[in-house]
């Protein structure tokens, strides 16, 4: 546990986290929050419930003045946490394995590449021991049914809860494996004696659905918080059939093969009647439903949700599954023909996943053990990603039919396959996130608001930077409080953006159509308000700038420029909209890139052409309108079919 702490703590110094928008900047902001006031806001900002145990874990180290350091101790602290699996897996695996086994179980659980989490603020980090922890309390349950266990059980169960509503699989998880484990043991003694855990579930989730209906508010996103959409819409068959064998395929990859068979193959001696331990007849039960009931709860979800793999919601069931591998071992590693076959029909499986579903660089935050297909197709092309993911099916598949003197090494090239991809996951984590703050930050401070206000701070949302460029300017400037957003920009986000719309003065009004008042407004530099500007973000790669100004309330917009590149070039239409328009001109300094020519309206108006010879500067104006009476708006068109490069577009009135 201690090694794997140190491990994994020294890889997230390399990574720039939050990474994972909005997700981590939510569960950031929510840590905030409720170790600030007590409550599970985001700057005051009422949301739909997300955790409440993960925030109240990663808010503390946030408490720091200092943010950088804070999450440089929050990811310390998660590594600790996570890595804790290793001492639930040997607990766990003690009772019914000898100690050397349970050694190298715990061993095993601390290797995948999943644990990469802990250097990310992400619910991984402490859903990943919590889960197995509750599993390991499902299974003594089962081996000794007394009422205290069942209410451990149940106070395990809503623990996991706590921490990511996910875990309610936990609840048919446990009236599965109880049925298992009355059929391995040929027995209904301790399934009747489960009956109280059981029938309490049943009655909570009843009253909780009648308690809602009472109160008129028998909605999912009243009971499931903010995952109410989840249970919203019903995909079709054939997208979750689809779903249901790839996400058994990547349950496969995701313990590289010979832990799933090992734990089938359990499965089927035990229902042969052949398990005596009853241990290790209930852990196979547990372990064989909560795998079932993952793959089906995540391909569900994936199926209307998510447009790729969602390896990440599966990783729980490693440890468990490297724990069977290990009693299998124990037991002489038998193999049954069924198993056999079922390894064939994993690796057809893994061969049916269309590359994009595992290896795609907008997805490898779900995705961490199949990141080397992103280097593999980097390297050489999709085809050799994709023969190497067919190949692997195949020859983890194969890795069943070992000779039993060979299962040793096995196991330890299982190990080092692990750790192979744990580096590779984490080097992966480290470039991605680096890149992600690069687009949003450049070479500026990320705390450069903070920097410069003081006071509290309103972020303008126009549509023209990335919501992720928003997001983590939000999270590193606590005094950023509110984000409005201009009725035609996405607001997706880690709080919530009120609409707002400019009138034809540039006065931005909101839904009760009153004016915003705030003293220091973050805008895109495509919008400037009339203020005094404090400080900048430059402009990167693919992200336009953004600047702090300082504003007179009531807030009011000078102009808004539409069309341009990050870089200020323009290829079709470029709009230029002068609020309050008054007697002046729109300054222009264009750049000819190939010589087209470029047509100037202003409301529509042809106004004139201008033709910049190429590799020149065009300097030059274009007046206002007539009746331009500084309480209209004038709209300036620059349209060419060829490619026009800009360092000016700035309206000056008359005498400024």
């Amino acid at each position: 546990m201690l090694v794997s702490t140190v491990a994994r703590a020294a890889a997230a110094r390399s990574f720039a986290a939050p990474w994972i928008a909005p997700d981590e900047m939510i569960y950031g902001l929510l840590g905030e929050s409720l170790w600030e006031t007590g409550q599970l806001t985001v700057r005051d900002e009422a949301v739909g419930y997300y955790s409440l145990l993960y925030p109240a874990l990663v808010g503390l180290p946030l408490q720091l003045g200092d943010l950088a350091r804070a999450i440089d101790l929050a990811q310390v602290l998660q590594a600790l946490v996570m890595s804790s699996v290793a001492v639930v897996v040997f607990v766990w695996g003690r009772g019914f394995l000898p100690v050397r086994l349970a050694v190298v179980a715990a061993g095993l659980s601390v290797l995948p590449p999943a644990l990469a989490y802990s250097g990310l603020l992400m619910t991984e980090a402490l859903y990943y021991p919590v889960v197995v922890l509750a599993l390991a309390v499902l299974a003594r349950t089962l081996t000794e049914p007394t009422v205290f266990n069942q209410g451990v059980l149940l106070a395990a169960v809503t623990v996991a809860a706590a921490v990511r509503l996910q875990a309610l699989v936990l609840l048919p998880v446990l009236v599965t494996a109880a049925l298992l484990d009355a059929w391995f043991a040929r027995s209904r003694a301790s399934l009747r004696r489960l009956v109280p855990a059981i029938g309490l579930v049943v009655l909570t989730v009843v009253a909780g659905v009648a308690a809602a209906a009472v109160a008129g508010s028998l909605e999912w996103d009243t009971l499931l918080g903010a995952y109410g959409t989840v249970a919203q819409d019903a995909p079709s068959a054939t997208r979750v059939a689809r779903e249901l064998v790839w996400h058994a395929g990547d349950l496969f990859l995701l313990v590289l093969g010979l832990p799933l068979l090992a734990t089938l193959a359990l499965a089927v001696e035990a229902a042969r009647g052949r398990e005596r331990d009853p241990a290790a007849r209930a852990f196979v039960a547990t372990t064989a439903a909560y795998s079932l009931w993952i793959v089906l709860e995540v391909a569900l979800f994936a199926s209307r949700y998510v447009s790729h793999v969602a390896e990440r919601y599966m990783i729980t069931a490693a440890p468990p599954l490297l724990l069977g591998l290990c009693l299998w071992i124990a037991r002489g590693a038998p193999r049954p023909r069924l198993v056999a076959a079922a390894g064939i029909v994993l690796a057809l499986a893994v061969a049916s996943i269309p590359l994009d579903q595992v290896a795609a660089v907008t997805e490898a935050h779900d995705l961490f053990t199949t990141m080397p297909l992103l280097d593999l197709t980097d390297a050489w092309s999709e085809h050799a990603a994709r023969a190497a993911l067919i190949v692997a099916g195949a020859a983890l598949a194969a890795t069943f039919l070992l000779p039993r003197r060979l299962l040793w090494p096995a196991v330890g090239l299982l190990a080092l396959a692990f750790v192979a991809v744990s580096v590779d996951a984490s080097r992966n984590v480290a470039d991605l996130s680096e890149a992600e703050w690069e687009k949003s930050f450049g070479d500026a401070s990320p705390d450069w608001v903070d920097r410069a206000a003081r006071g509290d701070v309103v972020l303008l949302n126009s549509g023209d930077r990335e919501w992720t460029a928003d997001a983590r300017t939000l999270f590193w400037n606590r005094r950023i409080r509110r984000v409005v957003r201009l009725p035609d920009a996405e607001g997706y986000g880690p709080m919530p953006q009120q609409v707002v719309t400019p009138l034809f003065s540039g006065e931005l009004l909101d839904a009760a159509d009153r004016p915003l008042a705030p003293g220091y407004l973050v805008a895109p530099s495509a919008v400037v308000p009339v203020g005094e500007k404090l400080a900048e973000a430059p402009v990167t790669s693919t992200q336009p700038g953004a600047a702090l100004w300082r504003v007179e309330p009531p807030l009011r917009l000078r102009q808004r420029v539409e069309g341009l590149n990050p870089n200020g070039d323009f290829n079709g239409l470029a709009r230029i909209s002068v609020f309050g328009c008054e007697p002046g001109s729109l300054e222009l300094t264009l750049l000819g890139k190939d010589g087209q020519p470029v047509e100037v309206r202003v409301d529509g108006v042809p106004i004139e052409t201008i033709t910049p010879a190429p590799d020149t500067v065009w300097e030059g104006s274009v007046p206002s309108p007539p009746y331009a009476d500084g309480e209209s708006r004038c709209v300036y068109e620059l349209e060419s079919d060829g490619l026009v490069g800009s360092t000016r577009l700035e309206f000056v009135p008359a005498g400024g």
